[in-house]
């Protein structure tokens, strides 16, 4: 019975869980932002050449399905919200740079965009950041994947 009450009692949210939430909820803000302006934007974006608004609604919509509930669970300390989080986080990676391959122009590896040392050190710096905070013993107490 002890053991029981025990398990119930939620132990304080770590600061960097919280300032991960926090990100992924602007994340999550700012792609409902893209799917509800591609919808308002709608004519205008199929008069570019570029990429049809259909594209830019749906992965608007898509990522804001996502992460919003995925702050929900960093926030309240969800047992799955560590394991979305990771998936969450290499398949925007691998959205962002397949997004910059197909619809970029021009885009090469060979050095000759400027930009390209920043995005791949920012995508590194980003998952160095979230390894640290959901490794840390008590982020890891806090989805009580340890316990004491």
């Amino acid at each position: 019975m002890y053991e029981a009450a025990k398990a119930s009692v939620k132990l304080p949210r770590p600061r960097g869980v919280t300032y991960l939430a926090i990100v992924v909820l602007i994340m999550a803000g700012i792609n409902l932002v893209r799917f509800i302006q591609a919808l308002r934007q709608w004519d205008f974006l199929a008069s570019l050449p570029t990429i049809h608004p259909l594209y830019t609604a749906l992965t608007g919509l898509f990522w804001s399905l996502l992460l919003f509930p995925l702050a929900f669970g960093l926030l309240r300390g969800l047992r799955w919200a560590p394991w979305l989080t990771w998936a969450a986080l290499f398949l925007y990676i691998v959205y962002f740079w397949l997004d910059r391959l197909l619809f970029v122009e021009p885009f090469s590896f060979d050095g000759s965009d400027p930009a390209l040392p920043f995005l791949v050190g920012a995508a590194l710096f980003g998952i160095l950041l979230v390894f640290l905070i959901l490794r840390r013993k008590s982020a890891r107490k806090f989805f009580g994947e340890i316990h004491e």
